[in-house]
């Protein structure tokens, strides 16, 4: 029996190959695939991270397809999704229930094929009654979720999304489940999706220009003036700025923010001049602002991620907007001059399918 799976090099090039299936080891565990999604680190490293054929996808679920004779705990048929990076269990940091600081991380990577070998650990099971495409986003979330925790949003808090793409949309949501309040969507353009949970969080859309001034350009006056006059920012316990834009947009809007805000920043690019930033200390210390990373390895909060996907909090529907086949997938890893404009695109890995 043969699968085909995708191979990923630089420049945006993708190989779809075939291969015989794999059959597991003793230890292992063989997944169906049946849905990926891509991810803007995908995109990322499309564009200059690959020298070589390699494979990628790490936003996988699928059905347990095979069970090695040592594994123990899971059952044929079981839906479930794949955490790129899990906790080993076993180093002396897990051991002493400090998993975050793992040493021993267990990679699962090549999403973008129609059978996956796993380790156990990499694992999470999911009820009958999941939806596999739902589960698809337990990634995401998970990262979502992580930013959350990182920044240790807490009710009460208000909270500004600068940049607003499907993980930082996701943690919105579960932070206004927490007793949180979103006050605004910042972005550079109002696409339908934006307008869409613009009206759904009950939020302002703020429009910046990503040009090399930044707030010296005369475009980003109005939102220099929003940041300035934040509304409730005076009332609430803190202000929370969600970043998943490129990190260098920081410093221009840093001297902007109120009293003890906290900024965590997600943002990645592939350029290295959008990943650097100089910035004025005294702007961050005199007003007690505190700018945090978070970066979701190990994943820890997969069972989390699930429970909301599965109770109803997370609708996929509202999230995942395109769906396509493994060989529309190069289509879909090259660039726009006009920008992306779905909000979440998945492949779906077992036959060509399109909503």
């Amino acid at each position: 029996m043969y699968m085909r799976y995708a191979l990923l090099k630089s420049p945006y090039k993708v190989l779809i190959k075939h291969e015989k299936v794999p059959s597991p080891a003793e230890n292992q565990i063989r997944i169906k695939g049946a849905f990926c999604g891509i991810c803007g680190t995908d995109r990322i490293m499309a564009k200059n991270g690959v020298k070589r054929w390699t494979r990628f996808g790490h936003e996988v679920s699928g059905t347990i397809d095979e069970v090695g004779r040592n594994v123990e705990g899971f059952k044929l048929g079981q839906k479930v999704s794949i955490k790129p990076g899990a906790p080993c269990g076993s180093c002396s940091f897990c051991a002493g229930g400090l998993l975050r600081k793992c040493s021993n991380i267990v990679v699962a990577e090549g999403g973008f094929s129609e059978y996956l070998v796993v380790d156990p650990r990499s694992v999470a099971v999911a009820g009958e009654e999941a939806d596999l495409k739902s589960l698809s986003l337990a990634e995401p979330l998970n990262v979502a979720i992580d930013v959350l925790q990182t920044a240790q949003v807490r009710k009460g808090d208000s909270i500004i999304l600068f940049g607003p793409g499907l993980i930082g949309l996701l943690a919105l949501y579960i932070s206004k489940s927490r007793g949180a309040k979103p006050l605004a969507l910042v972005g550079r353009n109002f696409y339908k999706h934006v307008e869409v949970h613009q009206r759904s969080l009950d939020v302002h859309f703020v429009k910046y220009n990503p040009d090399t001034t930044f707030f010296k350009s005369q475009k980003n006056l109005a939102l220099a003036a929003y940041l300035q006059d934040i509304p409730s920012a005076r009332t609430v316990s803190r202000l929370v700025v969600i970043h998943t834009a490129p990190p260098r947009f920081i410093a221009g809007y840093a001297s902007f923010l109120p009293y003890e805000t906290t900024i965590v920043n997600i943002g990645l690019a592939s350029e290295p001049k959008l990943v650097k930033m100089r910035l004025d200390m005294r702007e961050l210390m005199y007003r007690r602002i505190s700018l945090l990373s978070s970066f979701a390895v190990p994943s820890l909060f997969f069972g989390e991620a699930i429970e909301y996907l599965s109770n109803g909090l997370i609708n996929s529907e509202f999230f995942i907007d395109k769906v396509v086949n493994l060989e529309q997938l190069q289509e879909e890893i090259r660039p726009l001059k006009s920008g992306r404009k779905n909000l979440k695109v998945v492949v779906a890995l077992d036959g060509a399918r399109k909503i």
